[in-house]
């Protein structure tokens, strides 16, 4: 099979702005819908573009066993989904000159998990990532399964105790530093696009990429350019768009070169274009034990902890039960070392009674509706609590 390449040709003596409307007029030439321009990546040499892909193959047998996820027959869904405008992404980063996308992009997928299901924003390590994963995986390259073996055996750590220094020669120096998020296990999903779709209910998926030079460039409008593979990248798909790329839909993906790139760091990629899907993998999130007080009319009691696997959300925001939320949490910890008593203390949240918990996890989290009051209000009384079983997210 002959593909032909296509490539910008040379032009040499014209300016930056000449040379971006020369892309541009070749990108509309050839049918494609998006736009060039300058990045804070585009004018690197192309060593220190590679040096930016950092994906490799996991050792043989990693993720043998691990769950597939596919579709259900006749599933259907809404035209556009995005993580973004549902207010559960965090700021995209830069990875610098370290070969540490697939420690990034799991990162960004462990952020947005406890956003969405603890209402919390952290911004996590990746340097606990490159320094304390069990294969010795760092900037000469990574995948996703060694990130996730430090979330599920250890947990993700907040970056102000360990600050990345893009390098991965630094010792492992999480002892002492608190605990913000675990998981409990990740699936790998099927490279199609109804399968990609349906993990990404539950939350933002990491996924791998075939990086050409072109893509350096992008500052908008949908991705796909055929051209040589230069190396691998790993970035984050939070949603997808099907009215994008002339209707044949497109991938959100959330990337580690900094703000300057695409669209606030963000971007757009056609569906199957440039490899993008294969792999992708989807974790399932372990709430962190809750001990919620509530003062009854008469006396206060206190509740036995709260565990509840993270695979599916509440339908709208009004339906979460303030005992979901990390930030109800008293000052005592929990045995299996997830301390919510230090999420609490964080956070300087005290063993108030429900109105305090309507501040913490309801105020902060913009909850100001009368759905989050109802659910407080709800249990006043009360001297126990059920935690209703949440519907898988339908967008």
């Amino acid at each position: 099979i002959s593909i032909a390449i296509l490539s910008l040709p040379p032009v040499s003596g014209q300016g930056e702005n000449d040379r971006y409307a020369a892309l541009n007029r070749l990108i509309r030439e050839k049918g494609y819908h998006w736009i060039a321009g300058r990045t804070g990546v585009s004018e690197l040499s192309p060593a220190e573009k590679k040096q930016l892909l950092g994906r490799i193959p996991p050792p043989p047998g990693t993720d043998s066993g691990i769950p597939v996820i596919e579709a259900p027959a006749g599933a259907t869904f809404a035209p556009v989904f995005d993580w973004r405008a549902r207010g559960e992404t965090t700021v995209a980063k830069n990875q610098g000159g370290c070969g540490s996308c697939w420690a990034f992009a799991a990162v960004g997928q462990m952020e947005s998990h406890i956003a969405i299901y603890e209402g919390r924003f952290e911004d996590l390590s990746e340097q606990q990532i490159l320094s304390c994963n069990p294969y010795g995986a760092g900037c000469g390259g990574g995948w996703a399964e060694a990130a996730y073996a430090v979330f599920k055996d250890s947990g993700a750590v907040h970056e102000n105790c360990m600050p990345y220094e893009t390098r991965d020669d630094l010792p492992c120096a999480m002892d002492g530093c608190l605990i913000h998020g675990h998981i409990s296990g990740y699936s790998s999903v099927s490279n199609n696009v109804t399968a990609i779709k349906q993990a990404l209910l539950t939350g933002p998926v990491w996924t791998g990429i075939e990086i050409v030079d072109r893509f350096y460039d992008y500052v908008g409008g949908c991705f796909n350019w055929e051209d040589v593979v230069i190396g691998y990248h790993a970035v984050l798909i939070v949603g997808w768009d099907d009215t994008k790329c002339g209707g044949e839909g497109a991938w959100i993906i959330k990337n580690s070169w900094g703000r300057s790139w695409g669209l606030d760091g963000y971007g757009y990629v056609k569906y199957g274009a440039n490899g993008i899907g294969s792999p992708t993998y989807r974790i399932d999130y372990a709430l962190n034990p809750v001990y919620v007080h509530v003062d009854s009319p008469t006396r206060s009691i206190r509740t036995t902890p709260i565990r509840s696997t993270a695979r599916r959300l509440f339908p709208t925001r009004s339906h979460l039960p303030v005992s979901w939320s990390s930030r109800s949490s008293t000052r005592r910890g929990s045995s299996c070392g997830r301390s919510s008593g230090n999420t609490a203390r964080r956070d300087g949240i005290e063993s108030s009674g429900t109105d305090g918990m309507t501040r913490g996890a309801a105020s902060r989290r913009g909850y100001t509706s009368a759905g989050s009051k109802r659910a407080v209000s709800g249990i006043r009384g009360r001297s126990s609590i059920s935690v209703r079983a949440p519907a898988l997210l339908t967008p």
